[in-house]
């Protein structure tokens, strides 16, 4: 185990859930850390992976997405309490919740990926469809091209 120095610890934090983590040595030294980092993280998001909540003010509704499948009303419910909460103590404004709608998009209602690596993609472009109130039409196939116009988007600064 290599000690490292106090001025990256935030490089070496994460959080789970309300746990917080941080390394205190780098197991195996530094020539090894980074991948044994990676591999840790890369299992960790395996179970945790990202999924795409949108919450719809103007029609109130919670939805999840999710590019491989999965249902997951609980997360709705928990958001739209989150919301309450945090209108609650910020704004001291009661937050309605009645008459929302959650709701967990099927896989045969949104396109979905056929590989393990365009979660991602997936989010950013079941986003940039809905805030644009379009029908969600694309597919795998489309990826490449949506990973290059993402790509040309942040290094020229402005979404096309």
């Amino acid at each position: 185990m290599s000690r490292y120095s106090r001025d990256i610890t935030d490089f070496l934090r994460f959080a789970v859930l309300q746990d917080h983590f941080q390394f205190v040595a780098l197991p195996f030294g530094l020539a090894t850390a980074p991948s044994v980092f990676t591999k840790t993280m890369v299992a960790l998001m395996a179970i945790l992976r990202v999924r795409g909540l949108v919450v719809d003010f103007r029609r109130k509704t919670v939805t999840y997405y999710d590019s491989m499948g999965g249902l997951n009303n609980e997360a709705c419910r928990i958001l739209l309490q989150y919301l309450k909460q945090e209108s609650q103590d910020k704004k001291g404004i009661s937050f309605d919740t009645n008459g929302w709608n959650l709701s967990s998009k099927t896989s045969d209602e949104i396109p979905q990926q056929m590989n393990g690596s365009d979660c991602g993609m997936f989010a950013c472009k079941y986003a940039d469809y809905i805030t644009k109130d379009k029908s969600i039409t694309f597919t795998q196939n489309h990826m490449p091209y949506f990973r290059k116009r993402m790509v040309y988007e942040i290094i020229h600064q402005k979404l096309l």
